[in-house]
């Protein structure tokens, strides 16, 4: 039989074989060609994936006939360092006489001088432009030459082992894989599902379980199906900030409704993987209804703690500080009233005295603003005053007095509307703070405030020249799903954030009064919230 005629029927018998066949017909291939060129024997070695040993998976020698597989087990690589360079190097090893090794293979000669070994050839398996392991042949009692002719038909074998080989580990990885996958569905807490082109293709019984229907109920849904509004909405926000090249976390929070018609509140963790040869989303979803119930009672009980704590600490400071100075602006202005009765000319005393109202004026309104705070029933608010009282304070901020430019454009024929100072001053005022604290690092640091009025209310327009806000946490900056868990960086040092929580507690100051929020960020630095407040 010719080399060509043993290939074609070597190839014929590799096509379509079973993976539990391979070791046999490996060994019986290393056979037929053993006896075709008349060498003593055979065999196919594989690297560790670390490349760190060899083991010989498959032996045949013309001495027993007997197939030997998984013979020798973990041989260390280093101890036939050469010939592993060499076959590393991707090139065949072709010694037609062992007594011609050059000296530094010195354990490569003594192993075959002991095994009465004359001539080796090796040819390297390579998948993939990787070397995998070497498939190889000797003679005992005589030398033997192998022609280029012969070690390119041995080549063409060798690829065709390498072939079937990679198949059977691939194979057997992707039914260890099922194996640990199966366990995973069976066993986990949360619901898995996959959906492809807008179809469910596969969910576990949790999924079921989680809406209230049958496995057969569900199978005849389509995606969209069990998701509100709301949670459609999400879904086209995500799939739009995908299409604009923005990265879209795999984490997020949705509304899901059931069967029966009830809401429920869920986080899903979704990642897209190849099914049956087509991409599509594999999803975990975790029913939490109950924890955003309790996440959201603690945020407002949170929120009335801190007003709370706001006030009395207010309270406290305002009885100190209006006692303290008004008692020193008494002796300033008395002093001041004395050099100016005596020293007629003097235009300084005047100047004192007049700054010392001032201040008296400041004072009052801060005392004005601790009982307007203090009181928690809705009344009349004028929002160009309260937006300017308010200022006045942040004031006292260095940073915040010195570095921001501040514009006002504020309507003056806004109507009053109808509201606790307290929710309003706290509400408005966080998103300020979070404005000024995003300019922190910008080479120009601009805050305007604009108040208009338009068809749904009062407009209150917030802008500052920050850092550009992504557009994955802008999208749901006032969420009451996700807000709580928002914060970006400000900085390289990830440990400086701003403080988007306190977002959260303008959402929920405002939101009983109807208020709405959006938030508009510009590429490369810019940000402007967006308060409609129905009057």
């Amino acid at each position: 039989m010719e080399f060509q005629d043993l290939i074609l029927k070597i190839s014929m018998q590799f096509i379509n074989l079973d993976s539990d066949e391979l070791d046999a017909r490996i060994v019986d291939t290393l056979k037929k060609i053993c006896k075709l060129t008349e060498v003593s024997g055979g065999y196919v070695f594989l690297l560790s994936d670390d490349r760190r040993y060899i083991t010989g998976m498959h032996r045949w020698n013309t001495q027993n006939e007997k197939p030997i597989i998984k013979e020798i087990q973990s041989t260390p690589v280093t101890r036939f360092w050469w010939w592993a360079e060499q076959i590393l190097d991707k090139k065949p090893i072709y010694i037609s006489d062992v007594k011609s090794l050059p000296d530094e293979c010195e354990n490569e000669k003594k192993e075959c001088i002991e095994r009465g070994v004359q001539s080796i050839l090796i040819i390297p398996m390579i998948f993939k432009n990787d070397v995998i392991g070497c498939l190889g042949f000797y003679t005992i009692e005589k030398t033997r030459k192998w022609s280029p002719r012969e070690i390119a038909a041995l080549q063409t074998v060798t690829d065709i082992i390498v072939s079937a080989v990679i198949s059977k580990k691939s194979e057997k990885a992707l039914k260890e894989s099922e194996k640990r996958y199966r366990f995973l569905i069976e066993n986990i807490n949360d619901a898995i599902l996959i959906n492809q082109k807008g179809r469910f293709v596969f969910f576990n019984q949790m999924f079921c379980d989680m809406l209230g229907y049958t496995s057969e109920e569900l199978s005849q849904k389509e995606y969209i199906d069990v998701f509100t509004a709301k949670g459609l909405e999400t879904l086209h926000e995500r799939e739009a900030l995908r299409n604009r090249g923005f990265k879209v976390s795999p984490h997020y929070e949705t509304t899901l409704i059931k069967k029966n018609g009830t809401i429920i509140n869920v986080q899903i963790d979704v990642s897209i993987v190849d099914y049956l040869g087509a991409p599509a989303s594999l999803a975990v979803v975790m029913d939490v209804t109950e924890r955003k119930k309790l996440e959201k009672e603690f945020q407002e009980m949170k929120v009335q703690y801190l007003k709370r704590q706001r006030l009395s600490s207010l309270e406290t400071m305002a009885g100190d500080m209006v006692h303290d100075i008004k008692n020193t602006l008494s002796i300033i202005s008395g002093r001041a009233q004395m050099l100016s009765d005596r020293l007629h000319d003097l235009k300084e005393p005047d100047i004192i005295i007049r700054n010392a109202k001032q201040i008296e004026k400041m004072v009052s309104a801060f005392l004005k603003k601790v009982q307007m705070e203090k009181d928690l029933n809705r009344k009349s608010l004028d929002l160009n005053e309260l937006i300017k009282t308010e200022i006045t304070f942040f004031e006292s901020n260095s940073y915040f007095k010195n570095e921001i430019i501040k514009h006002f454009q504020l309507e003056k024929s806004i109507p009053p509307i109808s509201g606790a100072y307290v929710d309003f001053s706290h509400g408005i005022m966080n998103i300020i703070q979070f404005s000024a604290l995003s300019m922190e690092d910008s080479p120009q640091k601009i805050l305007t405030i604009k108040t208009s009025l338009v068809s749904e209310g009062i407009l209150i327009e917030i802008s500052s020249t920050g850092k550009e806000i992504p557009a994955e946490v802008a999208s749901a900056l006032f969420s009451p799903m996700e807000i709580g868990r928002l914060g970006f960086n400000i900085t390289e040092d990830e440990n400086r954030q701003l403080p988007a929580g306190n977002l959260y507690h303008s959402y929920l100051s405002l939101q009983p009064y109807g208020v709405i929020f959006s938030v508009e960020s510009k590429p490369g630095g810019g940000n402007t919230f967006r308060l409609t407040v129905p009057t």
